[in-house]
């Protein structure tokens, strides 16, 4: 064997021990990157930790529970730092999607690799350890969350359900008005989005609240089909109606405090 596969092969087998912890993120400094690479940093690593997470939910005895919580702080922290409004969506829906869509065979030789590395032990450790070796500054999401959110939270899960049957039906039976009922949707998650900003709510909060009901994301949770939208029609009520606008009204009255 080369002297450069022995190295190689030497760093491999040494990769459980090589995690970085707060005192490498505090020799490199803060993290100085621009919002491009930022952009570039995270898309890898969603891919990365998705199919992590499709490993450790199928091959490992005791997987970590706090998939949404890690979510969660991962988003405030690389948001703080600098990434897009664009590429923080993208992120949210590639965080967003349920384990196990792909089949993960766990005696395949990338599983039985995998299954020599450092163990997850929780997700929020995990990016937070990510986030420390890059100079990332993690944020926690829960101690510094606008008291309105969890109102704005609640008044658009009431909504959601409804414009989501809609869009599916208006795609499947009158295809020819779905990409305005879309674009309009997301006009106004738009207009609550500036609503909140401008009543002092953080951007990454903003973003967490509103990045879920986008209509490209709630079409990704849907499975209606023609037959069940022929038979409850209730969502041709809805578009009739403009049942949507609704919404901004309700948002504006928790942002008031008269809600």
């Amino acid at each position: 064997m080369s002297v450069r596969r022995r190295c190689a092969a030497a760093a491999v087998a040494a990769l459980p021990l090589l995690s970085p912890g707060p005192a490498a993120a505090q020799e490199r400094g803060s993290f100085e990157s621009s919002a491009d690479d930022l952009s570039v940093m995270m898309d890898r690593y969603a891919g990365g930790v998705t199919d992590l997470r499709d490993f450790v939910d199928a091959c490992v005895d005791s997987p970590p529970t706090d998939w949404d919580d890690g979510a969660a702080l991962l988003l405030a922290s690389v948001m703080k730092a600098g990434l897009g409004p664009d590429a923080a969506m993208s992120l949210r829906r590639r965080l967003s999607k349920p384990a196990g869509r792909t089949p993960v065979d766990c005696e395949s030789a990338l599983s039985v690799f995998r299954q020599q590395l450092q163990p997850v032990e929780s997700w929020s450790a995990y990016h937070a350890g990510m986030l420390e070796a890059a100079g990332i500054p993690v944020v926690n999401p829960e101690t510094a969350e606008d008291g309105r959110l969890a109102g704005i939270r609640s008044a658009l899960a009431e909504f959601t359900e409804r414009q989501s049957k809609m869009l599916a039906c208006m795609a499947l039976i009158e295809p020819r008005y779905f990409p305005f009922a879309y674009t309009d949707w997301n006009s106004v998650v738009d207009d609550i989005a500036h609503a909140m900003g401008d009543a002092g709510i953080d951007e990454a909060q903003v973003a967490a609240s509103v990045d879920p009901v986008r209509a490209g994301t709630l079409l990704a949770k849907t499975s209606e089909t023609p037959e069940g939208c022929a038979a409850d029609r209730g969502w041709m009520d809805w578009y009739a109606n403009f049942g949507w606008y609704a919404i901004k009204s309700r948002v504006g009255g928790v942002l008031a405090g008269r809600e």
